[in-house]
């Protein structure tokens, strides 16, 4: 499963002041306005990858590890931890393997002006932003063969004891 989440937002000011001179100083009225929208888009693909491939081949061209936001790292380390297992009651099974991973894109810009003519002074700004929020999520549901057939559940290990 892919959940990507588009949040954009955009942000308009502006300010206008006036000096006005006086026997004292300078009295400055000012006006200012603004303007604030966020757009939010939700977006969640559901996807069934089939595993079974004829050879190796596909390892070999999809690359280093690294470009699979460290899924790879991940499952390696549960094998690695089954495999360091203690033989001997208690006993484990697995039913299901599950990675998530979050990572977030953010683009921002802006820009403003000012303008001062005397007595009188403008500005305005304007920014952007849009935060790309993507979630991965792949899950591996467990199965061991019983009499040739797949059967739910994995099969059963000894658990890993802390030493």
């Amino acid at each position: 499963m892919l959940s990507v989440n588009i949040v954009q937002g955009r942000t308009a000011t502006g300010e206008i002041t006036a000096g006005i001179p006086v026997s004292t100083g300078i009295v400055t009225p000012k006006l200012g306005f603004g303007h604030e929208s966020t757009l939010t888009r939700n977006s969640k693909l559901d996807f069934i990858v089939n595993l079974n491939s004829r050879t190796s081949a596909i390892c070999l061209v999809a690359g280093p590890a690294s470009r699979d936001a460290g899924f790879s790292l991940w499952l390696s380390k549960v094998v690695g931890g089954i495999n360091a297992a203690v033989g001997g009651a208690p006993t484990a099974s697995i039913s299901k393997y599950t990675y998530e991973s979050d990572f977030i894109v953010k683009d921002t810009g802006g820009g403003g002006l000012d303008v001062a003519i005397v007595p009188v002074k403008v500005s305005a700004s304007a920014s952007a932003t849009r935060s790309d929020i993507q979630n991965m999520k792949i899950e591996i549901a467990a199965v061991h063969f019983k009499k040739g057939k797949p059967v739910a559940g994995g099969q059963e290990f000894d658990i890993p004891l802390e030493r």
